[in-house]
């Protein structure tokens, strides 16, 4: 009995340890690669389109890698300035965005993407942003598990969601403050035929991560334009 009692600390010491560890090696890829994107941008001589776009990955940064696929996709593709962060640095990430709207850094629209915790956390940023009276074009959230109100700063948001029995890996649907200032859509997955995910693969499907990009294409098309 003691020896099994002793192997479940073990273990739970294990995966405890396994966790952190991955909460310490993801948040190293996060705006700090700014810098670097933009001496590599240099030296291809490659010029950034207006816009920015800022993906907050979940709890443990370890499921939520359809964020960093979708800033490769975006950066690469389409010289899209997008950085990548995760659900614990909504200050590091508002602080980064208000102080580059003030000095005017940075141009263009903002959309702000999460998965899970991190959907939850970009709805925080939004109302740190919005306490700066700075707008967001596109708030996009990805199986949100907290139904929290969005802030009128707000323009749109586009939530993917797919619903689940167990209530804390459940995508919900989101509502506005003010529905007159942010219109909300709430995408519910299983109306797609043949898309089968869990809360753990959503964000890295691959019609998933094709809507994701032809949303934040649209948005900045859009904004650009006015």
């Amino acid at each position: 009995m003691k020896h099994q009692r002793t192997h479940k600390n073990s273990k739970l010491i294990y995966f405890l340890c396994l966790f952190l560890t991955s909460i310490f090696c993801t948040s190293c890829m996060d705006l700090a690669s700014n810098e670097n994107k933009n001496k590599q941008a240099a030296l291809k001589k490659m010029s950034y389109r207006k816009g920015q776009v800022y993906t907050m990955r979940g709890l443990g940064g370890i499921f939520s890698r359809g964020m960093n696929r979708l800033e490769d996709t975006l950066e690469n593709d389409y010289h899209i300035r997008t950085s990548s962060t995760i659900w614990y640095k909504v200050n590091d990430l508002s602080d980064f965005i208000i102080t580059n709207h003030r000095d005017k850094t940075l141009q263009g629209p903002i959309i702000l993407i999460g998965h899970s915790l991190g959907a939850n956390e970009q709805i925080k940023v939004a109302e740190k942003l919005a306490r700066a009276n700075i707008p967001v074009d596109l708030l996009m959230t990805i199986d949100a598990v907290s139904p929290i109100r969005v802030p009128p700063n707000v323009k749109e948001v586009f939530n993917i969601y797919k619903p689940a029995l167990v209530p804390m890996f459940s995508g919900l649907t989101l509502k506005a403050r003010d529905s007159k200032q942010t219109h909300v859509v709430n995408f519910n997955v299983k109306t797609l035929k043949g898309i089968y995910v869990n809360h753990f693969t959503i964000d890295k499907n691959k019609a998933i991560q094709k809507i994701m990009l032809d949303k934040v294409l649209a948005t900045l098309s859009v904004a650009n334009k006015k």
